[in-house]
């Protein structure tokens, strides 16, 4: 039997191919995969991912499923092979992790795929319109799981979890303060103005002063958190209600996916950048928010993380609402900033800025 050479396009994956991979990994004890039939996904986002139809041959004793999801990762800066490490070598340490299984991946030079098991029979794709109080907590009982596992962990202090593609990310969750400093000067030089002279008056004073505190100040209050290398874990850095799995019944665990951009940060990070999307920005949502953080840090206390408070875990917070303030000014997202600017506001985050190094 002949594998495909290099990342396989999703027209080329044959049934000998699908046969070599679940035989390979257990997946398949006897027996062949008679035909498969790839399918684009229906919504545009997951670009690079294609629902596969497997039938196999009369006989076949196998654990695959009949329905697969194949994500080909080819941008060729690293993403792919992070998502291939995550699932082929992490994943596995975990009993039960809170994540799609995984039948095949692989890495070819910069890029990756990752083969997993397709779990709509049992989960939707989550959205904000699902993410009731219940399903909040499952979320936070989901990550921090995840999280707590991976806390201070040596095996995420690989190259393969430090370092990100080039933007918004490096500045809030990369722990490299150098590539820090040098994106937030290049956000100050030239993103922060492109953005003012788009908006125009849109962009209010207030607004503007937040935004040019925030990139002066942020590589130093960086610095100094994570200068001693503690209560660090693996983050997501995509946590959004979209890149969860919901379950239709209590049976079944809520699940998180495309972890193509996780990497070694600040854990409250996935918090905030989550809240921003599920959780109303008022008197009611915020009092969600509170117990949500304070669910997400018993689970890490559960998991064996020690010697870190709830006061530690909102303190956190607060530095993550800061460099949750990033992606909106590097992408120009008007609405993203409000709101992330009221949060800034409603945890009075300015007082770190203002405790920082100048």
């Amino acid at each position: 039997m002949t594998s495909l050479e290099g990342l396989p396009r999703p027209l080329e994956i044959t049934a000998e191919w699908l046969t070599e991979k679940l035989r390979l990994n257990g997946f398949l004890e006897n027996g062949a995969v008679a035909s498969v039939q790839v399918a684009p996904h229906s919504n545009a986002h997951y670009r690079e991912t294609w629902f596969l139809t497997v039938t196999y041959a009369s006989g076949s004793q196998t654990l695959a499923p009949e329905r697969m999801v194949y994500k080909r990762n080819d941008k060729g800066e690293g993403a792919g092979i992070r998502e291939v490490m995550f699932y082929r070598n992490l994943m596995p340490q975990m009993k039960h992790p809170p994540v799609p299984v995984c039948i095949d991946a692989d890495v070819v030079g910069q890029n990756g795929y990752v083969l997993l098991a397709d779990m709509s029979d049992t989960h939707e794709q989550g959205h904000p319109a699902l993410m009731t109080p219940q399903m909040l907590g499952r979320s936070m009982d989901a990550l921090s799981a995840i999280q707590g596992f991976w806390w201070d962990h040596l095996q995420i202090y690989s190259e393969t979890f430090l370092g990100l593609m080039h933007g918004f990310s490096e500045v809030a969750l990369m722990p490299n303060i150098e590539a820090v400093r040098s994106q937030c000067e290049a956000l100050s030089n030239v993103g922060l103005p492109a953005f003012l002279a788009r908006e125009g008056d849109a962009f209010s004073k207030a607004w503007r002063a937040i935004c040019e505190q925030v990139i002066f100040k942020w590589p130093d209050l960086f610095a100094t958190r994570i200068e001693d290398s503690r209560a660090l874990t693996l983050i997501h850095g995509d946590f959004t209600p979209g890149n969860q799995l919901i379950p239709f019944n209590e049976k079944n665990p809520l699940l998180i996916f495309d972890w193509e951009v996780c990497t070694r940060g600040i854990g409250a990070y996935d918090l905030a950048y989550f809240f921003q999307k599920a959780i109303p920005i008022d008197e009611v949502g915020g009092q969600i928010e509170r117990d949500m953080i304070s669910r997400y840090h018993n689970g890490l206390l559960q998991a064996g993380v020690t010697h870190y408070s709830l006061s530690d875990c909102f303190e956190d917070y607060r530095l993550a609402i800061i460099a949750s303030l990033f992606y909106p000014i590097e992408k120009k997202l008007l609405l993203s900033l409000a709101q992330g600017i009221q949060m800034f506001e409603t945890w009075h985050c300015a007082e770190l800025l203002s405790g920082s190094a100048v």
